[in-house]
């Protein structure tokens, strides 16, 4: 029995100087080709532009939307934890598949989306809300949800993921809560880390990703190193496993 809808969500363009280029546009093109979702929802804040947004915007539903400036009464002043809190907000209404636009599906999820809800460990600190699968009104994400009561807000310090990594992580050991939480090692979505980038833009061996649903780029510390090398022409000629994934949806484009 299938509990997740085979809907996509991703949360984007909540600044309106948000670039949507061509990772984002693999991103929604790998998660439409490899799971032939019922629908593909992009809720926004301001609509992107640009020549690859063309391109994708007939793949997805607009959903314009603010994202929320308080949870429970506690400010939301960074829009990384907005979307933090928004994600989990659609998730528990509509269900369906959440992933990060700097994520890349290598193999569909359908098999997953008999669980209530499912995460990859990220390492040894937590649970990763970059990709999440969940049925509508999942109790954990109601838990999780609830533990925004007491949201601090951070900078950038060593615990600016505590409610996007650590909580869900500590939630999922809970007895009450372990038979709502389908758990997956981190090579599931999460491999490879920020640090070990080389397997995947340096490294051809595609069996290092035999056990992968999707990646995920971590584009906030990778983009300077390795993300501004892709280019079309870069996915066309590079035998690098990301370009031999991402080539399968480029293909045709022109």
């Amino acid at each position: 029995m299938e509990r997740v809808p085979n809907v996509i969500h991703f949360c984007y363009g909540f600044r309106p100087d948000a670039p949507f280029g061509l990772l984002e546009y693999l991103a929604v093109r790998s998660a439409r080709d490899l799971n032939a979702p019922d629908a593909v929802y992009l809720h926004c804040g301001h609509e992107p532009s640009g020549p690859w947004w063309e391109r994708a915007k007939p793949m997805v539903n607009v959903v314009r939307t603010e994202p929320p400036t308080e949870a429970f009464g506690r400010p939301l002043c960074h829009h990384a934890h907005q979307t933090d809190f928004m994600r989990l907000e659609i998730l528990i209404r509509y269900g369906g598949i959440y992933l990060d636009v700097d994520t890349l599906c290598l193999r569909p999820f359908g098999d997953l989306r008999r669980h209530e809800c499912v995460m990859a460990r990220q390492g040894n600190r937590g649970l990763c809300n970059a990709v999440i699968l969940a049925m509508p009104m999942s109790r954990f994400l109601f838990e999780w949800r609830e533990c925004f009561r007491w949201f601090r807000s951070r900078g950038r310090d060593a615990n600016w993921d505590e409610h996007a990594v650590r909580i869900p992580g500590q939630l999922a050991k809970e007895s009450g809560l372990r038979d709502h939480i389908h758990v997956l090692p981190e090579r599931a979505f999460f491999y490879p880390l920020w640090t070990q980038m080389g397997a995947l833009f340096e490294s051809g061996d595609r069996g290092l990703f035999d056990g992968s649903y999707c990646v995920h780029l971590w584009s906030t510390l990778t983009r300077d190193r390795w993300l501004r090398r892709v280019t079309p022409e870069y996915v066309a000629a590079s035998d690098s496993n990301f370009a031999f994934f991402a080539r399968r949806h480029l293909e045709g484009q022109a």
